[in-house]
């Protein structure tokens, strides 16, 4: 892992975030929830705010205690683990989380939080709420990704295919996930589940 040097690149967790449904579920402006890595955060929130969603930022994500902000405020949780990665949630944060999911809101988490998951860095409940797994726990560079579904409400927007210098982690999708983009050689980039009660989707970038 020390040798992946992150290069960052929003598009896709933006277009997760976009594609989460929220505008179709909530009469109002979803509320959304940013756990930062200290060093994504002012780009996604950026982003998040441009698009229209509310946004509160709640700290680093493993410094976060799970109670303030209180998670059921919110529409979806963003969970950067990106630049600062080896961490977890602590206990109280990922109980709050792992039953904001189960009664049905929105996960985005993002980048290296296989990695943690395949290091047994990643906080118990959310590693079962991973759309994806590194068995391997590596990573790559720079590939062509593909839209599988042009139509899909996580992708619609996108082009169907471009080229992305960005790190990405090398991934297996769940049994109940499914993929939306996929790089030239077939690794998931963007996938969700939505079996663990609401969705959660993975980036394999950021």
């Amino acid at each position: 892992m020390s040798n992946c040097i992150l290069r960052r690149s929003v598009a896709v967790v933006f277009a997760g975030i976009l594609g989460l449904g929220v505008r179709e579920l909530f009469a109002e402006p979803p509320r959304v929830l940013l756990l930062g890595d200290a060093g994504s955060e002012g780009q996604v929130r950026g982003a998040l705010r441009s698009a229209g969603h509310d946004v509160v930022y709640g700290g680093l994500y493993y410094e976060w205690n799970g109670v303030d902000p209180d998670v059921d405020d919110f529409d979806v949780v963003v969970y950067l683990d990106a630049i600062d990665y080896g961490y977890g949630l602590l206990p109280a944060a990922d109980a709050a989380v792992s039953a904001f999911v189960a009664a049905g809101g929105g996960l985005v988490i993002t980048e290296w939080s296989t990695y943690d998951d395949h290091h047994d860095y990643l906080s118990p409940g959310i590693s079962a709420l991973m759309p994806v797994t590194a068995p391997v726990g590596g990573c790559d560079y720079e590939s062509t990704w593909h839209v599988l579904d042009p139509t899909h409400q996580l992708a619609g927007w996108l082009p169907p295919a471009w080229r992305d210098a960005a790190g990405y982690s090398i991934v297996v999708p769940h049994a109940n996930a499914t993929v939306v983009i996929e790089s030239a050689g077939g690794n998931p980039m963007l996938t969700y589940r939505t079996d663990v009660g609401g969705r959660v989707v993975h980036s394999t970038t950021i």
